[in-house]
């Protein structure tokens, strides 16, 4: 059994040169509680797919922190 490799793993099979193959890291996968998320938008045990510019689901997943005074 080989051991894990987390990140990057270049195994050389032969001589000759090739391209490096690039693939796409913008894409982020994330597990995490959101105790304040609307449970309507966000199900309990159910993956959500939502973008960074997608304003109606951010709204829904946390509440806005109160306004303070200075």
């Amino acid at each position: 059994m080989s051991d894990p490799v987390f990140g990057l793993s270049i195994t050389q099979i032969d001589n000759e040169p090739r391209p490096a193959i690039v693939t796409n890291m913008s894409i982020v996968g994330l597990v995490f509680t959101a105790p304040a998320a609307d449970a309507t938008e966000f199900p309990l045990n159910e993956p959500v797919l939502f973008y960074s510019s997608d304003d109606a689901k951010l709204a829904k997943w946390v509440k806005p922190a109160p306004a303070t005074t200075p």
